[in-house]
């Protein structure tokens, strides 16, 4: 009984780990076994509707480790089971009831077709007609699908086509954009260009006020050099005075003894008198002259500056309406990008509602047939593919498994025919044996009772030549003798004769034994070749009425396929009807729409070209107020250049007659100092030239 209960237990655990690896591989058939009560209890606890948890009880023990791997194995492939909860419903008792009653059958079914076990074990009614209605199912499921398909293709295509219009629609305002783009760009780059020109000419400006700050630096160097030689001019004068003085004094003294120093003092006096008067009228002219040019170099910086600034206010001017035109032109710009935003955005968000509204007019229509072909179409196809394989597998091992029968019958029936051939050569043989023993037996009989009748008589004969000739000797002795060994040999071949005829009559008895038992055989052998034979007929007729039983059947489902076909025609041209009334309905809303849209686009368009012509004109007036500006500064710079030239002249004639007169000053000094001028004493005439030389030096 325990060893009963241990076998049921490892079975239900073997049946358990099959389970479990089905359902964490993913296997299309889970074998849960009706002979397992684990499985059967817990099927809803792995693959079911339950929420299950598995707690895995280890060791951590040595000794066991196996069971230890084992079940954590069963644990890591339980883990990747994934389980479908659901609530559990309220049913009444009495359709409760109605539900395990009609279990209770469909279960008693099971079992009666589980002990027959004639081929699948349900019966063989529910199971054809399961099979009928999931074919009939398959197929509507694959028609359903390829209708929805062609269905989406359709609504795919249209969809493409307006996306691909509204996207040419998009493209074209797209290089419009662009063009007036590339117009504003050219403006800006006028404008830049102007703009560049500007900083030139301001460049320019700064340039010929660093040159008028320059020469007004050269000409204040000049005023001092001027104010310095003046200053050592009149203290030389001082200086020459206070020596003629000191001189006069001198030659005063020395006068009283020399008349001559007196005379050659008076003549020096009046030189160094005519002298100063000479340079003080050279100073004088000199300095008018420096100022006149001044005063003129003053006047043209005055001019200069004025013109400058008239020419700044009149560039700032231009600058202004440069500014104000740009600023003009951006804001005309960007008010025309804005309207061709609004537009374009009015456009799509137009397109986007018409194409929403396109799609739910034909979602709305088509509700129904698409909430079935989504619910169905996955599934369609899986249980076609399946069905298809596992028909063909079945077709595949149905003729598989009657080649197979035939085969197995067919080898049977030879081998048996070889058998029963070698079995009856065996008996034939095994009687010839036995007829050749009995021959040989009777043979041997024969020749055994010969070979005794010949010792005996051959015995006797001896005996009696030996008797006869000891007869005579000791006739009285082996008289005796004579006649028991006669007793005795007689004795001896009684004995062997009746040994020999037991030998001989047991032999015969178990030859016709064997004789007996190879004629059973034979005949229970023949028999049995008879039954192989019939079974044999039997099975082959039971082959060929499951084979047209099946022929029956796929030619049953050919029609049932056929009918379902027409069914499914009938149900498509229907659904072609609804779908061109949505069609022409569809049809009709996008032609208004387009018209709504082609509204639009003249609009858009009107705008666009209102927007180009007033871009025009302002380009237009932007550029005249660029040349306008580009010729003034190129007056401007013809002035400043004239008056430029007319400075420089002026001062290049004021260096000249300032060196000519510095010349000119130098001579007359060495005129007077050099030459007209006598002293006596070598001093004096060392400081004279020293005064000169310093003067000459100034100049």
């Amino acid at each position: 009984g325990r060893a009963r209960e241990a076998g049921e237990v490892n079975k239900s655990l073997l049946t358990l780990g099959r389970v479990i690896t089905s359902l964490a591989e993913h296997s299309s058939h889970i074998p849960y076994s009706r002979d397992s009560k684990l499985t059967r209890l817990l099927r809803e606890s792995l693959g079911g509707r339950a929420k299950t948890c598995i707690i895995a009880t280890i060791s951590p023990s040595a000794h066991s480790l196996e069971e230890t791997l084992n079940t954590l194995d069963y644990a890591c492939r339980a883990k990747s089971i994934r389980n479908k909860p659901e609530a559990n419903k309220k049913f009444s008792k009495s359709v409760l009831l109605k539900d395990l009653f009609l279990e209770i059958e469909k279960l008693k079914q099971d079992v009666r077709a589980a002990r027959e076990k004639n081929g699948i074990y349900i019966p063989q009614e529910r199971f054809l007609q399961d099979e009928v209605a999931k074919k009939v199912k398959i197929l509507i499921l694959i028609q359903a699908t390829h209708e929805k398909l062609d269905v989406l293709e359709f609504d795919l295509d249209h969809a493409r086509k307006q996306a691909d219009r509204f996207q040419e629609l998009y493209h074209a305002e797209q290089e419009r954009n662009l063009d007036l783009e590339s117009k504003l760009k050219e403006c800006k780059t006028n404008l830049e260009e102007n703009k560049k020109a500007c900083l030139e000419l301001q460049e320019v400006l700064m340039r010929s006020n660093l040159m008028l700050k320059e020469r007004e630096y050269i000409i204040s160097n000049l005023l001092d050099s001027e104010n310095t030689i003046l200053t050592r001019a009149k203290v030389l004068r001082s200086d020459l005075e206070s020596a003629s003085e000191d001189m006069s004094l001198l030659f005063a003294k020395i006068g009283k003894y020399h008349s001559r120093q007196s005379q050659i003092e008076a003549k020096n006096h009046g030189l160094v008198v005519d002298f100063g008067s000479e340079l003080d009228q050279s100073l004088k002219t000199l300095h008018r002259m420096v100022i006149g040019s001044i005063c003129e170099n003053h006047e043209s910086l005055k001019s200069m500056e004025e013109y400058v600034s008239s020419f700044v206010a009149a560039k700032c001017e231009a600058a202004k309406c440069l500014d104000l035109k740009h600023e003009r032109l951006k804001s005309i710009y960007s008010y025309g990008i804005l309207r061709m935003k609004e537009l374009s955005g009015v456009l799509q968000h137009k397109a986007f509602s018409d194409l929403e509204e396109t799609r739910s007019t034909m979602f709305a229509q088509m509700i129904a047939v698409e909430n079935f072909l989504v619910t169905a179409a996955s599934e369609a196809e899986q249980v076609l593919h399946d069905i298809q394989i596992s028909l063909s597998d079945q077709k595949d091992l149905l003729d598989f498994f009657v080649q197979q029968q035939a085969t197995g019958l067919q080898r049977n029936l030879v081998s048996t025919e070889a058998i029963s051939k070698t079995t009856i050569h065996f008996f034939h043989e095994l009687q010839r044996q036995v007829s050749k023993l009995l021959k040989n037996l009777e043979h041997d009989q024969l020749e055994k009772s010969r070979r005794l009748a010949a010792f005996e008589k051959n015995f006797v004969d001896l005996s009696a030549r030996e008797d006869k000739a000891a007869f005579e000797k000791i006739s009285l002795i082996f008289t005796n003798l004579m006649k028991l060994k006669v007793q005795m040999v007689s004795e001896v071949l009684g004995n062997v004769n009746d040994t020999n005829a037991e030998d001989s009559r047991r032999q015969q008895v178990e030859v016709v034994n064997m004789q007996l038992t190879s004629d059973n055989a034979k005949k229970s052998w023949i028999n049995y070749i008879e039954r192989v034979e019939s079974q044999f007929q039997e099975d082959a007729a039971s082959i060929t009425r499951i084979r047209m039983t099946m022929d029956n059947i796929f030619q049953n489902c050919s029609i049932k396929v056929g009918q379902s076909l027409h069914h499914w025609k009938n149900i498509q041209s229907t659904i072609d009807h609804m779908h061109k009334d949505s069609t022409a309905e569809v049809d009709c809303f996008v032609v208004s729409r387009n018209q709504e849209r082609k509204n639009i686009f003249e609009e858009f368009t009107s705008v666009v070209s209102e927007n180009n012509v007033q871009f025009d004109s302002e380009t237009g007036d932007l550029q005249a107020a660029a040349k306008m500006s580009v010729v003034l500064d190129h007056e401007v710079m013809e002035h400043i250049e004239s008056a430029s030239t007319k400075c420089f002249y002026h001062l290049t004639t004021l260096q000249d007659s300032h060196s000519e007169n510095v010349k000119d000053i130098r001579c007359l000094a060495d005129k007077c100092f050099l030459r007209e001028y006598k002293v006596c004493l070598f001093d004096s005439f060392l400081q004279f030239m020293f005064v000169v030389q310093s003067f000459c030096l100034l100049c």
